[in-house]
């Protein structure tokens, strides 16, 4: 067991690199996690912000599937909620990649769902979203567990998945590698459209970035958060 978790870590390690790397999350957010028999393995906190995604095996938190730290030299990514909530809810899921990619992102920013425009999308369905919460709250994992628990014919192929209004992409695999390669097709799917066609031929909302930001300070008020 000690020598699978370790090689988990290192691949964990290989996919955050290769997530910034291709623009699949930025500087500010995104974590992978793994389950490796009763352990979860997840990346830190400030993984990008800090460490540019150029993270070390020792930095990968072991933990236990209720959240308790067992090992990693750094603090649990802030967005852990979510996925100790998913491995509970779905034990045949033993990936999750939570993505801001760039293509992705003005999806997100537009409420536009991403549909699948290319064979190797199709498994998935079309990628819509979850209802909105604020980052990092219990709200935002149990908001993202409902909305995969209606994927989960997805998930038997390749992978569930869900944005969260203008956050990111939560993807769930039966592999970590699985939950990488899905973010990456979507994001390849999101890219090719805003590129052949624009968003603004997609939703009305898309070019009415005043509106979105408005509807967006709404949800935010309605926990209490300042959006001043």
């Amino acid at each position: 067991m000690a020598t699978d978790i370790q090689t988990m870590r290192e691949k964990i390690c290989e996919l955050g690199r290769l997530l910034f790397d291709r623009k699949l999350t930025d500087a500010f957010g995104g974590n992978i996690s793994a389950r490796v028999g009763e352990h979860i393995l997840i990346t830190p906190r400030y993984a990008g912000a800090q460490f540019n995604w150029q993270l070390k095996p020792e930095q990968i938190i072991v933990a236990t599937a209720d959240g308790k730290k067992l090992e990693g030299s750094d603090e649990m990514s802030r967005e852990s909620k979510a996925h100790f909530r998913l491995y509970e809810d779905f034990p045949q899921g033993n990936g999750i990649v939570h993505g801001h990619a760039r293509n992705i992102l003005a999806f997100c920013a537009a409420g536009v769902p991403i549909p699948p425009i290319l064979e190797a999308n199709f498994p998935m369905g079309e990628i819509g979203f979850c209802e909105f919460a604020p980052a990092i709250t219990d709200e935002l994992a149990e908001s993202v567990v409902k909305a995969l628990h209606k994927k989960e014919s997805a998930l038997a192929d390749l992978a569930a998945c869900v944005m969260a209004p203008w956050h990111g992409i939560f993807a769930l695999a039966k592999t970590v590698d699985d939950a990488y390669n899905a973010v990456e097709l979507i994001d390849n799917a999101a890219y090719i459209i805003l590129m052949s066609s624009g968003l603004s031929s997609l939703s009305t909302h898309a070019s009415n970035w005043a509106e979105r930001t408005a509807i967006l300070k709404e949800e935010i008020a309605k926990y209490g958060k300042s959006t001043e």
